[in-house]
């Protein structure tokens, strides 16, 4: 099992640099919760980087223009997917992150919807 974590952004350099821009100047107009999530304007949030180093199963992250084809099933990014014998399902979509307020109720919701990360 992995869990694959897709940003609603894009991949390169332009696109990053506006990107941390985007979230110092409008951050309520950003449009990916996950990245405003688990990242300040430009690195990883400590507590986010820790969850990850601790996670007993593999993760992988894509922005919406990387996700390989065959998992790319026209979600309303950001999404967490769960791939599991060779099929993926949704963990967390759009709307799940709407309703997230900070990166700590995004982990315990993360535990609760994957109980593996969990488990020693």
């Amino acid at each position: 099992m992995e869990l694959f974590f897709v940003y609603n952004a894009r991949k390169g350099v332009g696109n990053m640099l506006m990107d941390g821009l985007h979230k110092v100047v409008s951050p309520s107009a950003y449009a990916c919760d996950l990245c405003a999530i688990t990242y300040g304007a430009v690195a990883k949030k400590k507590q986010w980087k820790e969850f990850l180093n601790d996670a007993n199963i593999p993760v992988r992250f894509y922005y919406k223009n990387t996700i390989p084809e065959e998992f790319d099933k026209e979600w309303d990014y950001p999404v967490v997917l769960r791939y599991e014998k060779s099929s993926v399902t949704c963990i967390l979509d759009m709307q799940d992150f709407a309703a997230i307020n900070d990166l700590n109720e995004f982990i315990v919701l993360l535990k609760e919807k994957v109980p593996e990360l969990s488990k020693e």
